[in-house]
Order: C-alpha cells, then structure tokens, then sequence
C-alpha cells in the first residue's frame, strides 16, 4: 500500500462511524475493503488469523457499523455475524472448530469447501461430525439466516424434532422475527421457509402454541410437508390461522398446488381451506375429482359443508381502474454475476427463493452452478410518469417471478404465469402490468452500476 493509499484508507476510515449509512458510507466501506485488498465474494472468507494488519483493522471497523453496505467481498454482510467471525462476540454454531481434511477449521470454512460437492457429500461429512440433534439446528438455524452466504447444510426435517427442542423453536422463531424487522444491516427480506417450520414445529413438540406474532412465520412454512404444515396450523386460532393458510397456499392453479393443498385440507380440515380449494377448481384437468375430495372430508366434518353451497351472486358493477402510469425503460437479460449490482444480486437471490421455496440458494450459486433457470433471467427498470426510476421487475422462466422497490428488496408485488398479483392496488397492479408488458429496446448485456 503507497502512502497516499494508506493516507486515503485514514480518511475512509474515520467517517465509517457506528452511526454511519446511506450511499456516501456505503462507498466508503468498499473503498476500504478495495485499499486493503480484501479477497472478494468469490473466494473463501478469510480466517481471521489470514487477515493482513490493514484487512483486520477493517474488518473491525465494518464489525461495529450496523447500516453499511458493500459490494461482492468476501465477509459476513450482517453485523452481528461479522463480529461472531472476528471473535468480537461469543462465537456461534458456525465459528465452532471442526476436523476437515486433517485441519482444525471453523465449520463455515468447511461446508464453504463442501458448497459444490453434492448432497450426499455434504451429508456423510455432517454425519461423521457427530452433532446432535440440538447441534445441527443451532448449524441449519445460522445458515438459512444468512450468516456466511450461499453455505448450504443438511434440512433438519420436521420428523427429527422432539418434545426437547421447544426452546429452540422458540427461541429461533423470536430470532427471525427480530432480524424481519430489524432497521439495520441485518434485517432479512424473507422468512427462511425451512428454517420456520422447524422452529414451529418445535415449539408444537415441546408443548407450546403458535405467538399471534409469529403469523408471518407460519405463512411462510414450507407447503411440500404436509404432516408439518397440518401440525401448525392445527394450533393457531382464528383470524391468525386464516392469515397463515393465504400464506402457505400462494395459490396458482396447478393440479400440483391443489394436490398439496388437499394433503394438508385431509389432516387439518377448514371451512377456509375448503373455500380456497373449490375457488379454484374449474381450472383443473379434473375439478369433480376435486370436488369429491372436499365432499367426502364434509361427511366427517359438517361445518366444511357451508364451503360447498355457493351463495346466490349478484351482478355487480365493474369497477373501472385507472392503471397507475408506469414504464418500462429498459430489459437486459444478465448472463454473469458480475452483470449485476449487489442490489440487484439480491433481488436475484430473493425472487429465486420465493419462487422455489430453497432459502439456501443464491444469484452468486445460481450463477457460478450455471442453473438452467438462471439463463432465462430477465431485469426490467420501470419508472413512473415523472421518469423516476420506482420499481424493479425480476422474472425467469418468461413469466415467473418478483417485483421490488427499485434498488431494494421489498417485495411489491408476485409475477406468476406473466400476471402480477398479490397486492391490494388494483391500480398499481394494472400499471405494472402494462409496464411488464412493454417492449422497450433491449440489450443482452448490462455491467452493474
């Protein structure tokens, strides 16, 4: 480093204050991460015994800001787990030293070496660590929040978990409801959805009950898990068990969804799961079979025969929605990671993971794995009528995928099948939908800003 690097880096240094944010302090954390060399995202995260005198003075100055963010380099992107890795707090399941390779390693070291090997691999390593079973949740608990991004790690399934792990559940469930609404760099944009049922069905194991706080966990429990799914929402009482049946059934009109929903209606039987099931079934291959499900659970259930006599309509006027005025500025199709800002990798990542319901996967792994979704990826820019630049469209697959507030990731609205939904603004959703349909001129190839 030349002097004026080392006068430069002083500088960068003394603004990063605790209570440095926003764009100025943004830039300045990744000026200093790129003074110091620091190994970027697409390497291994530095022990903290490998870190150069300069890498760990700034790394322990980005430990104490709560606000900042930076770019593709390769250290915890959450102050809380930044300060696990330097030692600086009591070291997690993570930060706990392993045998790997004849080594004695931190395990995130480890499953970071194990990330491109397979399923199989990852679990005989994991087996052969011996963990028990209140080990390897505080392991998958870390993981699917994002501690050191992209490791993957074993599920612990609903089936493993016993009477013991209440206080898990528990615990994990306030967890994730603290980062969901922390104002700081840690705050999660989703609800990891295997992370949240198995700290809900723990606490169902140990004798406990859904907190009415918790609604937004158990609308994000892992719909393919039929006995976990029913074993929840048989303890949350009404409006909160209403509220979680919209959010486990996102539903789209495949014999797939309804399928699943149908596993779950047979074990923990609604008049609301039944409404949700039959509004849907003329759009099926097979709608009296549909029918004949539902009526034969009715039989045992009187209360569900109310879902099954449709009320008399009346014709009710249309209401004419004016379309919020919105345009699409610019498509490009990103074929590298690179291609991307950070923002909008984590966008990527978010939308990937709302879509197929793997909180483990990331833009970095979907990329470098060269996923056969991921080359169907499609960026969209939508300004308003002032030209302001207020929404990000994120699609794959042609028609599937997310809207976000431009440059964030707050989830404004859900692309299924090209149609956007699961917002109440009739208006916003008309524009977007108009906006989504544009076909500006498009380029292939965009470097990120």
């Amino acid at each position: 480093m030349t002097a004026d690097d080392s006068k430069e880096l002083a500088n960068v240094l003394a603004r990063l204050r605790p209570s440095a944010k926003g764009k100025r302090a943004d830039a300045d954390a990744e000026k200093a991460l790129a003074l110091v060399a620091f190994p970027d995202d697409g390497q291994l995260v530095p022990l903290p015994s490998e870190l150069t005198p300069a890498q760990q003075k700034v790394a322990n100055v980005l430990a104490g800001c709560a606000w900042v963010r930076f770019g593709a380099f390769a250290l915890p992107h959450a102050m809380w787990s930044r300060r696990r890795w330097l030692g600086l707090d009591e070291p997690g399941a993570l930060e706990r030293e392993v045998t790997f390779r004849g080594k004695r390693v931190p395990l995130y070291r480890a499953l970071e070496h194990l990330n491109d090997k397979t399923d199989g691999v990852r679990k005989a390593f994991v087996s052969g660590l011996r963990f028990s079973l209140a080990e390897r949740l505080e392991v998958f608990a870390d993981v699917h929040l994002d501690a050191y991004r992209g490791l993957r790690f074993p599920r612990v399934v609903s089936a493993e978990i016993g009477k013991n792990d209440g206080d898990w559940g528990t615990r994990t469930a306030n967890r994730i409801i603290k980062l969901r609404t922390a104002t700081d760099d840690s705050r999660i944009g989703f609800v990891p959805q295997y992370l949240a049922t198995a700290a809900l069905v723990a606490v169902i194991q140990g004798g406990g009950s859904i907190d009415a706080t918790w609604a937004d966990l158990a609308a994000a429990i892992a719909g393919d898990d039929p006995v976990a799914v029913a074993a929840v929402l048989g303890t949350i009482p009404e409006p909160w068990r209403s509220k979680a049946l919209g959010g486990v059934f996102k539903i789209t009109a495949t014999d797939d969804a309804v399928n699943r929903l149908l596993a779950v209606f047979r074990l923990v039987p609604s008049k609301e799961l039944a409404a949700l099931i039959l509004s849907v079934k003329d759009k099926l291959k097979d709608p009296a079979k549909v029918l004949a499900e539902v009526s034969r659970v009715a039989k045992r259930v009187p209360t569900i025969a109310t879902a099954l006599v449709e009320p008399p309509t009346k014709k009710q006027p249309r209401k004419h929605v004016v379309p919020v005025a919105l345009t699409c500025t610019r498509t490009w199709a990103p074929r590298k990671l690179a291609e991307l800002t950070p923002a909008q990798a984590r966008q990527v990542t978010l939308m990937a993971r709302t879509y197929d319901g793997d909180d483990t996967t990331s833009a970095k792994k979907l990329f470098a794995e060269k996923d056969d979704n991921i080359r169907s990826l499609v960026m969209r820019e939508i300004a308003d009528a002032k030209g302001k630049h207020v929404y990000d469209i994120v699609t794959w697959l042609a028609d599937d995928g997310c809207v976000f507030r431009a440059g964030k990731t707050e989830l404004v609205a859900e692309v299924v099948q090209h149609q956007v939904g699961v917002s109440r603004d009739a208006a916003l959703v008309a524009g977007l939908q108009l906006a989504l349909e544009m076909r500006p001129k498009r380029s292939s190839v965009r470097k990120a800003r």
